[in-house]
């Protein structure tokens, strides 16, 4: 669970980062060369670059996990509930 949660968090920074990137662009397209966009455009590419490290770090720490124990290992089926 620890590893899907790194992973996701990965995949959120990178969507984050491109979502950053985009308004960036727009901003300079529409506004000008100012301070707030390249503000905004140097957060997205960080966010991007940390989302892209966090989700291969997951891959290679899932990867391990299942060398160590087998494929599939940890993944728990959902639990019934009573209504």
């Amino acid at each position: 669970m620890a590893i899907d949660r790194q992973r996701l968090s990965g995949l959120y920074s990178l969507v984050f980062g491109a979502a950053m990137t985009v308004v960036c662009c727009l901003e300079l397209a529409f506004a000008g060369l100012s301070g707030f966009p390249l503000i905004l455009g140097m957060l997205g590419i960080f966010s991007m670059l940390a989302g892209a490290v966090t989700r291969k770090q997951a891959h290679k720490a899932l990867a391990a996990f299942e060398a160590a124990e087998g494929v599939g290992a940890g993944v728990q089926p959902p639990r019934k509930t009573a209504r």
